[in-house]
């Protein structure tokens, strides 16, 4: 879900939303059940992309990606009909925004997960940032859990209730913490990785920081089983689960021309997620009833 490297042509959405410069991809095979291509929501498109749509091409399905330029755009294009898949979030978002906008959003199938990692131009370990040093972190729901349990497992910051499950920045335990914590938009975290000791940065955005996974500090443990929730999905309209061509579109996410492409972008920390659709579902329905007992 980085940067795109293909030369290929901008598709904009018919409500005008915002693209982020990288470009769309289009190809001549034939694809969904109209005919139509099928047109898929990202958000930080890259060199994976470009290997998807030409192992989907390959495989006679047109697949056009659109390019948006931050995480509020795509489940709202998912809902409004002005794409039919998206594949920017993990199973945690879409259960926040499910619960949030009485949304009923689900998952056609599981991609990779990815750590989430602190990373700082300033320091090569988290033992050298000093007390009473800034520490910038995304700001939307989800993400902000994930990178204050990275602080946390760090001793960098502790929290009031030590058994808290889904913390915010009120619940930091300031006085006994190590560092302070900024909430920022998840793009500023990588801009401002120069302004503060280090940044919780998500995958999408380290190229526009020039970093790669393995520049991180510290990361979470994604291959243990309370990572599950952080799965990245292709997610659809419910009653776009059983669609044969989307079914089709997530085997070839899974092929290894594709997963090839994932290990050379993350190079290879990346955790592939072979869940079938009913225990990703499974996952999302109770990710999204444990959010609601937290309220």
């Amino acid at each position: 879900m980085k940067k795109f490297v293909a030369s290929l042509a901008v598709l904009p959405l018919a409500f005008g939303l915002a693209a982020c410069g990288s470009n769309s991809s289009e190809q001549g095979a034939a694809s969904g059940e109209s005919g139509d291509p099928i047109t898929i929501g990202v958000v930080g498109a890259d060199a994976v992309h470009d290997a998807f749509v030409e192992e989907a091409k390959a495989e006679g399905i047109e697949v056009e990606i659109q390019d948006l330029s931050d995480y509020n755009q795509p489940n709202p294009a998912l809902e409004n009909g002005d794409i039919d898949i998206n594949w920017f979030q993990h199973i945690d978002y879409l259960a926040n925004y499910n619960n949030s906008n009485g949304g009923d959003i689900a998952v056609l199938g599981g991609t990779e997960i990815y750590p989430l990692g602190l990373y700082s131009e300033k320091y090569d370990s988290v033992d050298q940032i000093g007390e009473g040093e800034t520490i910038a972190i995304p700001n939307d729901p989800t993400n902000s859990v994930r990178a204050l349990l990275v602080l946390e497992g760090n001793d960098l910051i502790s929290f009031k209730d030590p058994n808290v499950q889904y913390p915010t920045v009120d619940d930091i335990d300031t006085e006994n913490s190590k560092v302070e914590v900024v909430a920022v938009d998840a793009t500023q975290a990588a801009l401002s990785l120069g302004e503060n000791a280090g940044s919780v940065i998500n995958n999408d955005f380290l190229a526009d920081a020039g970093l790669e996974a393995t520049d991180a500090i510290a990361v979470d443990d994604a291959s243990s089983d309370a990572a599950k929730k952080y799965a990245n999905v292709f997610a659809v309209q419910p009653e776009d689960l059983d669609n044969e061509t989307y079914k089709k579109l997530v085997e070839v996410f899974h092929s290894d021309a594709v997963q090839q492409a994932v290990s050379d972008n993350t190079q290879g920390t990346a955790i592939e997620v072979n869940d079938s659709q009913e225990e990703l579902n499974k996952i999302l329905d109770e990710t999204e009833k444990a959010l609601q007992e937290q309220q």
